[in-house]
């Protein structure tokens, strides 16, 4: 059994867990999207996504340090290792969300 050190504390490694906090807020998943059609620039991320810098700075730092992407010339881009694999779980995210109600996410959401 694989165990992490989180908050200081041993827990059981689980792979799920792992690939959710790699993308674990909408920034990640916009920031994974946007660089699936194309490598962008830091400033052609900014503009299209209208991120604070801090906000996208922040956010491209993790999913770098997580080998998510990787920076090739002054661009970011989806690491090749994983980059299929993402692209299914967003389409498969994709369709899920299309099930949901958008009302009835926003009633469960504001309580």
């Amino acid at each position: 059994m694989r165990f992490l050190k989180i908050n200081n504390r041993p827990k059981e490694f689980c792979p799920t867990v792992l690939a959710s906090q790699a993308i674990n807020n909408e920034a990640k998943l916009l920031i994974i999207r946007a660089l699936l059609k194309e490598p962008l620039s830091f400033n052609e991320i900014k503009r299209k996504l209208e991120f604070s810098s801090k906000t996208l700075w922040v956010n491209l730092k993790q999913l770098e340090d997580l080998g998510v992407i990787v920076k090739v010339d002054r661009k970011y881009k989806l690491n090749d290792d994983v980059r299929e694999e993402i692209k299914r779980l967003l389409d498969q995210l994709n369709s899920l969300g299309s099930k949901f109600s958008s009302d009835k996410l926003n009633s469960i959401l504001e309580k």
